[in-house]
């Protein structure tokens, strides 16, 4: 019995976390994905954003003419420290209609002030010769680009009077690196932990192994369980070329996977109470309805042995085997009572056989006797010449 129900348990367990488990880890990586595509979507919306101020800015007279005459007044008014700093501009470039670089400046808001080596970074942008190829008045071009700096939002958009009316006059870059703030921001708008990778920087240890999967299976988002507290999901970012930028990557807390072990233990918690109430009622129906009543009809048996003429029966109640069996046994019993009848009588019988063949045989062995003794007698009157011949 408690082997069955250990197996019933075991078998179930398996079932249940097959069914349960499963079924949370599933919806966990459906809301890993989610979530991931939710950060990207946020991402997007960021470089929008600039680009919509970038679209105002490049649909300025002032900067229509600034193309031309690189005046000072306008970079002290409107290209300051101050300027980035307020619209959180990491680069702005003014490119002359040739590809030319008319103004380039590039602000580090850690120092606040114009970043270091600055030349190479706005160098590494302007290697993009995608940004100045808009033959729209009204295109542009938004997305990521690399940079010695790590990852870089930038926006650019053709130059041209505020009425855009004059011939197109150049393109206006803006930039913002993927920084600490913007994970934040990020992070915050996201509720998520948020983190950008660039791919021409050192990597942990779980992005390189992200990494590397995707490149197995030939995908850009993966995800992926780090340890037992933590899920994960990457995704790689492209560049304005079509090029591997970055990785993004999110980080969660497996409050779904725990979820579905809790309600796995209070299954399996509940699962066994049950188990142990079903098994403790069988017992007690099994010693009612069975086991007393083999005790009892064992007890009727055996009182029927000791009984010389065994004429008791065994009572019969219900409709049941172990009734059935009572049935069959009294049926044995009357069975067993008539062969003993039947023998008694033929005992009985042979007994008065026996004695009328013994009493012949008696009657039998008197008369041999008899006549033994009279021919001994005729004998010893011939010898004795009493009788003549």
């Amino acid at each position: 019995m408690l082997v069955t129900v250990a197996v019933m348990f075991l078998v179930l367990s398996v079932a249940a976390r097959a069914m349960i488990v499963n079924s949370f880890e599933a919806h966990e990586v459906d809301y890993a994905t989610e979530t991931l595509n939710r950060t990207m979507y946020i991402m997007w919306l960021e470089i929008d954003a600039m680009d919509m101020m970038v679209k105002d800015w490049s649909a300025w007279d002032d900067a229509y003419y600034f193309i031309d005459n690189r005046n000072t007044e306008f970079i002290d008014s409107n290209l300051g420290d101050s300027t980035f700093s307020n619209i959180r501009l990491n680069l702005m470039l003014f490119i002359s209609s040739d590809g030319s670089l008319a103004f380039g400046k590039a602000y580090d808001s850690n120092l606040d002030a114009a970043m270091p080596e600055s030349e190479s970074f706005i160098a590494s942008v302007m290697n993009h010769s995608i940004l100045f190829d808009i033959p729209d008045r009204d295109g542009g071009v938004a997305g990521i680009v690399s940079t010695p700096r790590g990852a870089l939002m930038v926006s650019s958009r053709p130059i041209q009077n505020s009425e855009k009316t004059l011939p197109l006059n150049g393109f206006l870059v803006m930039g913002r690196l993927l920084d600490d703030e913007i994970e934040s921001h990020i992070s915050e708008v996201a509720h998520v932990e948020t983190c950008f990778h660039s791919l021409n920087t050192s990597l942990p240890a779980d992005v390189e192994y992200a990494i590397s999967v995707m490149d197995a299976r030939n995908e850009t988002e993966l995800i992926h369980t780090p340890d037992d507290d933590i899920i994960a999901g990457y995704a790689i970012v492209y560049d304005i070329d079509g090029l591997p930028a970055m990785v993004l990557a999110v980080y969660m807390q497996r409050t779904i996977y725990n979820q579905g072990m809790a309600l796995l233990n209070l299954f399996l918690v509940f699962l066994l109470a049950v188990m142990a109430i079903m098994g403790a009622v069988t017992l007690i129906i099994l010693e009612c309805s069975i086991v007393q009543r083999i005790t009892d009809m064992n007890t009727q048996v055996n009182s029927i042995c000791a009984d010389p003429e065994r004429s008791a029966r065994l009572d019969v109640r219900g409709n049941d085997e172990i009734s059935s069996l009572a049935a069959n046994i009294n049926a044995m019993l009357d069975i067993r009572e008539k062969s003993e009848t039947v023998q008694a009588e033929l005992n009985r019988a042979l007994e008065s056989r026996l004695a009328e063949l013994e009493r012949y045989k008696k009657a039998t062995v008197d008369r041999e006797l008899k006549l033994v003794e009279l021919k001994e007698r005729v004998r010893h009157l011939e010898q004795n010449g009493g009788v003549p011949r």
